[in-house]
């Protein structure tokens, strides 16, 4: 089932939204189109993508407001505080047990940038009302009550920390971010950082469990900056979570 993503007005700050399951839609493959219309869908496990149109939508922290830019990838960006520590949060379902998932940004790199921590926190829930598991217990704001983050390795070719300082102003695409393997029994909270996993090649344990009683939280936050680079002025177009295999590769 498909429905249209409301746009609000252009430049409006966004603070303290509740999560929206209803905003997540599939994976936006490179390369982008230009503008186009957008679509969401509501999988049974995670989400494969969201734009800058469904991030509006998203429990923020500084990340919000928006830009129409026909020169963005899908048409559009949104546009942190200028500080050290801005971040959006954005939840999904993982699962199940042992899949793996990975993260992919499409950003504005430039003189001005500084570089996103990419960090993963799990909430408590009954059942998931919204994908018709029984139960009418919501899922937990993070904002409300701010779970603890964790995170990856900051290095290596799947780094969760990011860099996104250059000396040209361009868009740019990173892959294969922060590789996650979903650990945890059922039921069980995230409670320390990424293991990794001699089986994955890319992949990394968390100990968060799989099950729908288990909901998981994407942060993005502004951790430092190339000591070249003049500001923190992110700019986002769009984020992916997507499931991969042990060799990286999403799986479909």
């Amino acid at each position: 089932m498909t429905q249209p993503v409301q746009e609000p007005t252009e430049g409006r700050a966004i603070a303290g939204l509740k999560w929206q399951t209803s905003q997540l839609f599939r994976r936006p493959a490179p390369p982008p189109p230009s503008g186009g219309g957008s679509q969401v869908m509501v999988p049974k496990y995670g989400v494969a993508g969201c734009d800058w149109r469904t991030m509006i939508n998203s429990p923020m922290n500084n990340f919000g407001s928006f830009t129409r830019d026909s020169t963005a990838p899908f048409g559009g960006y949104i546009s942190g505080g200028g500080s050290d520590g801005d971040s959006i949060v954005f939840g999904l379902p993982l699962g199940p047990a042992g899949s793996g998932w990975a993260v992919s940004i499409w950003a504005e790199n430039g003189s001005d940038k500084g570089k996103l921590q990419i960090e993963w926190a799990t909430t408590s829930v009954d059942e998931f009302a919204a994908f018709g598991y029984g139960s009418a217990v919501s899922i937990i704001d993070p904002l409300e009550q701010p779970p603890t983050f964790y995170k990856t390795s900051t290095g290596g070719a799947a780094a969760s920390l990011i860099d996104w300082y250059a000396g040209a102003t361009s868009w740019g695409f990173v892959d294969i971010r922060s590789p996650v393997v979903v650990s945890g029994a059922d039921g069980a909270m995230l409670s320390a950082d990424g293991v990794p996993n001699g089986d994955w090649f890319y992949g990394e344990d968390m100990d968060g469990g799989g099950d729908p009683s288990v909901y998981w939280w994407c942060q993005l936050r502004v951790d430092g900056k190339n000591a070249s680079s003049s500001g923190y002025n992110m700019k986002i177009a769009s984020v992916s979570v997507y499931r991969i295999n042990g060799n990286g590769q999403p799986i479909t």
